[in-house]
């Protein structure tokens, strides 16, 4: 079973040398490697030049790149999937690392278990200390309590034949991963830490504000709510995600940053339905 590995990358000239020498380890001759450069503006053009005549020797995977202005994460991952060639699609933060056994370990388990999506553990990383994962979770509880897709890969024909994609915005994998749930026939899970996530300065995360969760709370009930009514599980994962996490950020910001982002969304009125009906 091959992959189609896709990297977003943006302004990523600090990291990109060490990320890309990680996945180089891990993919094998017929995977892809598919790199969306999305307007940068540093040396990362230049640093994936240098790496690649370094590597050019010993590269036997495809190596597809592809440079615009797709704007984010959201839009760089459509855009790699619809350049995806093989069956099983994957993806990986430009500052992470993967173990070297990661792609082969998760398609082989793709192949005995006949599950279209295939999870593993991961390593939360930052410089002091480090945290191993095993997010073996049901589908719709992943959703919200796994959250991430790169200790994934996931079936091409899941994700194309059902037109899942990315939506922009905060939490972009929490929605991708609910729309894999709706949709998945089984998911496997490998215990055993494949992915490494570097927690740093520069992450993405770490300027996100009580809005954006609520931007993206109130748009999931909105968009699938008919969904969520219909399938008990899913239901309950979303609503204790959201009093779990709401709980977390008036642990992190001002009581009225959180009410007003609460507010503005609707979120309070989402949680007060939902209290009446219980």
């Amino acid at each position: 079973m091959s992959l189609s590995l896709v990297m977003p990358v943006h302004n990523a000239a600090r990291f990109l040398s060490k990320t890309l020498s990680s996945v180089h380890e891990a993919l094998r001759k017929d995977d892809q490697l598919i790199l969306i450069l999305d307007g940068c503006t540093d040396n990362t053009e230049a640093a994936l030049r240098s790496w690649m005549s370094a590597h050019s020797d010993s590269v036997s995977y495809e190596i597809s790149v592809d440079v615009g202005l797709y704007g984010g994460v959201a839009h760089s991952r459509n855009r790699g999937i619809s350049l995806a060639s093989r069956n099983w699609i994957g993806f990986i933060d430009h500052d992470d690392s993967v173990a070297p056994s990661i792609y082969k370990t998760l398609t082989d388990k793709a192949g005995s278990s006949g599950a279209d999506v295939v999870r593993g553990g991961y390593v939360k990383r930052t410089a002091q200390s480090f945290e191993v994962v095993y997010p073996d979770l049901a589908p719709e509880a992943y959703s919200f309590f796994g959250i991430f897709v790169w200790n994934s890969i996931f079936s091409k024909s899941l994700i194309v034949d059902n037109g899942i994609s990315f939506l922009p915005g905060y939490g972009e994998d929490y929605e991708f991963n609910f729309e894999v749930s709706k949709f998945v026939s089984r998911q496997a899970f490998v215990r055993e830490p494949l992915y490494f996530w570097h927690i740093h300065d520069f992450n993405q995360h770490k300027v996100r504000r009580p809005v954006d969760f609520a931007a993206r709370a109130a748009g999931i009930f909105q968009r699938h709510q008919s969904y969520l009514a219909a399938v008990p599980n899913a239901e309950a994962a979303y609503y204790r995600w959201l009093h779990d996490y709401t709980s977390y950020l008036k642990t992190q910001f001002s009581p009225k940053e959180v009410a007003d982002a609460l507010g503005v969304h609707g979120i309070a009125e989402i949680l007060s339905a939902q209290s009446r009906r219980c």
